[in-house]
């Protein structure tokens, strides 16, 4: 016996509209989006940062804390702090404006990749001079990987299998019980 059942679906209309810098964003350029928890987008351009609320975009630049203009959305953690980066730090979005805090050798970041927070709770800072975590109001560095404290990783990414990563020239997996496996890597000259 075979039951037809007619169905009747109907197709939702998508609303699509283009924000530009007629609407409040600093710049038609964007680099990075983010949503953070308390439902904010968190918008990145070289002219720097946006929260829009749905209806309007409330822009921080230099005299609003961020060290740079060229500012990256970055993340909310669970404590509700948002965190941004721009090339050369991290920031938190702290009574409506940006606080830069200490890197242990500042001199030596040139590039910031990411921020993160990590299972722990603990919040990371990828740059091009090694991993920094957030301790008690300064990024201190850590080591991950032993000979790699100072090299630049790109990536972190948190699995069941343990924490891979990405120093650019090697990939390497950092298992739960302490041991190392060597993904790939490139060979230096």
């Amino acid at each position: 016996i075979i039951i037809s059942v007619p169905f009747h679906t109907m197709a939702q209309e998508m609303a699509i509209r283009i924000y530009t810098a007629k609407d409040g964003l600093p710049s038609t350029y964007v680099t990075s989006t983010y949503q953070d928890k308390l439902g904010y987008l968190w918008v990145g351009s070289p002219s720097g940062l946006s929260r829009f609320d749905g209806k309007y975009f409330t822009n921080y630049g230099i005299g609003d804390g961020l060290p740079d203009t060229r500012a990256a959305a970055g993340l909310m953690d669970n404590h509700l702090r948002f965190w941004a980066f721009t090339p050369r730090s991290a920031i938190e979005y702290k009574s409506n404006k940006f606080i830069s805090y200490a890197f242990e050798d500042s001199e030596n970041i040139r590039w910031v990749f990411q921020v993160l927070e990590t299972k722990e709770g603990h919040i990371w800072c990828l740059t091009n001079a090694g991993i920094y975590q957030f301790n008690l109001n300064k990024w201190v560095k850590i080591k991950l990987y032993p000979g790699y404290e100072n090299n630049s990783c790109t990536t972190i990414i948190e699995t069941d299998e343990g924490v891979y990563i990405n120093y650019g020239n090697l990939l390497v997996l950092k298992k739960p019980d302490g041991t190392y496996k060597i993904i790939g890597g490139l060979k230096t000259p």
